[in-house]
């Protein structure tokens, strides 16, 4: 065998490996797609948080793919109830699994691991999990 034939060969394998772990890279490894489509729906869905004047413990609202980050001045008496049917509208209106988190206010830009926080609350498939 020539030595062209020989590092064509070495080539070949090596474009073959590499390719195979590509793809099945793509297969079986990927990350969800977060569709900006779902955060315009959840962000309508969810305009009602916005409203200082009938939720005025409320400072801000962020959210990201499926999660709703609320940042709470003081916690309202019902501020679970008001996580719980924020996190069923938004599963509603997205057709998803929908996350809200409860953080204080002086946190804008928390994500999970980055501290304290009050509560978390999921709905999926029109049920909330524990």
């Amino acid at each position: 065998m020539s030595a062209f034939g020989k590092g064509f060969g070495v080539a070949l394998g090596v474009f073959l490996v590499i390719g195979g772990c590509f793809i099945s890279g793509l297969l079986f490894f990927h990350a969800p797609v977060i569709s900006p489509d779902r955060e315009m729906k959840l962000t309508e869905a969810l305009a009602y948080l916005d409203d200082r004047s009938a939720l005025p413990e409320i400072a801000w609202v962020e959210m990201e793919g499926n999660s709703v980050y609320i940042g709470w001045r003081s916690l309202a008496e019902d501020w679970q109830n008001i996580c719980r049917a924020a996190a069923a509208n938004g599963s509603r209106a997205i057709g998803f699994g929908c996350h809200v988190w409860a953080v204080p206010a002086d946190r804008p830009g928390w994500r999970p691991g980055d501290g304290p926080y009050f509560g978390e609350f999921t709905v999926r498939h029109g049920r909330l999990e524990d």
